[in-house]
């Protein structure tokens, strides 16, 4: 995202130098503007630069055409808003420009110097929006995410915890031994097990009465 500090990036490609000067003198007093005399140009800074706010190209060039280049750029920098110019008004190449290089405009030689300012102040903003939106979408998914951990995180607390109130529900805390809803709990499964099983299986009970308990816990706790 663009700071206070920092102008706007952006970056003009045409292969004549006469119009790179035109151009470069039209837009440098808004933004940080930098040139290529081919689309191999741009495409060599487009690896090893932070991406352009906006992206203004001539239509016929050697080698690659704008189209093709805003293409590759439209992959690479999808954020990046992309205006194409050109000398030939032709539907075709209309049409082929939005569909394959995502064109944000397109404008016709020869343009008007205060129309092709605004023009490109406004793809500056529809940029900024962009990133706005897209920080916000971030900041939104990293607070669902973190929350999503803490709810987690929770419900692992309260499985826990039911587990230990279960446990103690079920244990004698003196002796760490079943207690008396355990046995009502566990009886008439037992007593199923025992009675559907294939040949002798005997289920036994022990009942342990201890006398005088209470000189145990009086002497030893």
């Amino acid at each position: 995202t663009e700071t206070a500090v920092h102008r706007p990036r952006v970056l003009i490609v045409d292969d004549e130098t006469a119009n790179l000067g035109a151009l470069r003198g039209i837009l440098e007093s808004m933004f940080e503007v930098s040139v290529a005399a081919s689309a191999a140009e741009a495409l060599a800074m487009a690896d090893t630069m932070v991406e352009w706010a906006a992206v203004v190209s001539d239509y016929r060039m050697p080698e690659q055409s704008g189209v093709e280049l805003l293409k590759k750029l439209a992959q690479r920098m999808p954020r990046t808003r992309r205006i194409l110019l050109t000398g030939y008004v032709d539907i075709d190449s209309v049409i082929e420009s939005i569909n394959q290089a995502q064109i944000w405009k397109f404008m016709v030689k020869p343009y008007d110097r205060d129309d092709l300012r605004l023009t490109v102040q406004r793809a500056v903003e529809a940029y900024q929006m962009q990133c706005m939106i897209d920080a916000h979408m971030q900041a939104l998914e990293r607070e669902v995410q973190a929350r999503t951990e803490e709810l987690a995180e929770r419900n692992r607390q309260l499985e826990a915890a039911l587990h230990e109130l279960e446990h103690a529900a079920r244990t004698d805390p003196l002796t760490g031994l079943k207690n008396r809803r355990y046995f009502d709990d566990s009886i008439d499964a037992d007593l199923a097990l025992a009675a559907g099983s294939t040949g002798e299986r005997d289920l036994c009970f022990f009942l342990i009465d201890v006398d005088h308990f209470k000189r145990i816990n009086d002497t030893h706790g």
